[in-house]
This record gives C-alpha cells, structure tokens and sequence, in this order.
C-alpha cells in the first residue's frame, strides 16, 4: 500500500499523580482518533504497527505508556487502592480528556484500541463515558474483570480473538450475552493469544480499521436484532464449499474496502445471529 507519513508529535500528558509518555501521529484529514496504551515493549512494538495501517485509513494515533505496574496489577505509584482495570481506565481517562483540548484532535470521534487488562480498561470507559467514546477495539479482552459495565455500553465494539485461545475466546463470547449495543466477535482461525502467527496481526490491523472507517459510523442505523454478528477469519480458498466457503467470503470482505463511494452505504453487511445477513 502507498506509504503515508504522518506527523509525530511527543507529549506528556497529565493525570491526577503522574504524568504519561505519549505519541501522537495525524495523517492529512484524519476523520477518527484511536487511543491505545502500551504496558511493555512488545506491547508498544505491536501497537506502532496497528498504528501505521490506521494512518493509512485516515485514522490518527495516541499511544500512551502509562507508569510502571508491579506484579499483582496496581500502580507502583501512590494511587494503590485502585485495582489495575480502574487505573488503566483513568490514563486513558486523560489521554481523551487530553485530546479534546488540543487543536489537532478535539474535533475527532475517540475511538479506545487495547488488548488484555487494557481492552477491559477500554470498555470499563466506554461504560463509565459513553459521550466521550465513539468505539471500542477489544483483542483478546480480559472481559471478565468487567462484567457489570457491559450492559452499559452504547458505542460499537469489536472483540477480537484467536481461534487457538479457549479462555479469551469463552470470555468474549460470554460478553457477547452482556452487551447491548452494536457488536461483532472476529474469531481468527489458526491464531493463538498473541497473534504471533504469520499475517495474524496485520489481518487483525486490517479487519479493526476496515470496521472503524464503514461500519461503526453507522451504528445509528442498525437495528436492535440485528446488532451482532460473529464473523470467522482465516486463508481459506477460492472454491471450498459450505461453511469454508462462508467462511472465506467473510474473511475477504472484512479486509477488503467496500468498492463504493456511497456515504449511505454501510461496508461489510450485519448479520442477525441467526447465520443469515442483512442487505
């Protein structure tokens, strides 16, 4: 894909006792903010790639490094009666609070990216400030640290999750019971926890900004019944039949652009959880 250079702007944010390493990248005419956070190198190194196909889309980037956490979870910092899940959602708390006051970002939708503890902090947020969250981007969410906000949810998400990882995906398709609002569950075949395997994460990059860019600006227009869909990914061939050949079509059309300049037009169809699809 033709290479896009956004600008990069380093920053600290403010919080309510520290202070957070951030990176800002603005392609030209962004049309959505995605804040992530990085909690250890690997982290950050798979965050900066997500980041650079969400350029590429229009998309501009916050990813924020928020202080050291010890072993069993909570801040080393001076805030230790929070659990991690409650710290996590204030630094991002502040990274959106941030954003809406700084000329190049205050006029975009928010939309949170995270994975693990982080994904949960991602949802905990968008229960707690619906005003402030356009969508959530859950991979291999630790859903089960947030139960009781699902249901408080309004904004669309996204749970993303390898095939080979039993307990996140049990968990994610528990939440999908919970959550009320718009909703897709993007099972990945072959792939384990970490998305390690070849071509998982940038398919995974891929799916989160094809669905921020045609589908969750539209979730106004869909109706109650028809908020949820489980779609199945993976390289499957031409001319497999049945459940393969689903299969396949749903894997090409979500990392596909929809090949229309139709603003009414939604991208990728809903489905109604019953296996058939919406026009």
């Amino acid at each position: 894909m033709p290479e896009v250079t956004p600008t990069s702007i380093q920053a600290n944010l403010p919080t309510a006792d520290s202070r957070l390493a951030a990176e800002l990248a603005i392609p030209d005419f962004p049309h959505t903010l995605v804040i992530s956070m990085s909690e250890d190198k690997r982290e950050k190194a798979r965050d900066r790639r997500l980041s650079a196909v969400l350029n590429h889309t229009g998309c501009a980037t916050l990813n924020i490094e928020p202080p050291a956490y010890t072993h069993d979870g909570r801040s080393s910092g001076r805030r230790e009666s929070l659990s991690g899940i409650e710290l996590r959602a204030e630094y991002l708390k502040a990274a959106t609070h941030w954003a809406s006051q700084e000329m190049e970002t205050q006029d975009l939708p928010v939309a949170l990216a995270g994975e693990g503890p982080a994904a949960a902090a991602c949802l905990r947020l968008a229960a707690l400030h619906p005003q402030a969250v356009f969508a959530v981007i859950a991979r291999s969410p630790r859903t089960d640290l947030v139960e009781e906000a699902l249901p408080q949810i309004s904004c669309p998400v996204l749970l993303a999750v390898g095939e080979n990882d039993p307990v996140r995906l049990r968990l994610a398709e528990q939440a999908t019971r919970g959550l009320c609002c718009k909703h897709r569950l993007a099972v990945f075949a072959g792939v384990g926890l970490n998305f390690a395997e070849p071509e998982a994460w940038e398919t995974y990059a891929t799916l989160a900004a094809n669905w921020l860019l045609f589908e969750a600006p539209y979730r106004a227009s869909q109706a109650v019944d028809a908020r949820h869909s489980l779609i199945f990914l993976g390289s499957h061939e031409e001319g497999t039949e049945g459940e393969e050949a689903r299969r396949y079509q749903d894997w090409k059309r979500w990392t596909t652009p929809p090949a229309t300049s139709d603003p009414m037009h939604t991208g990728p169809r809903m489905g109604n959880g019953d296996g058939k699809r919406q026009s």
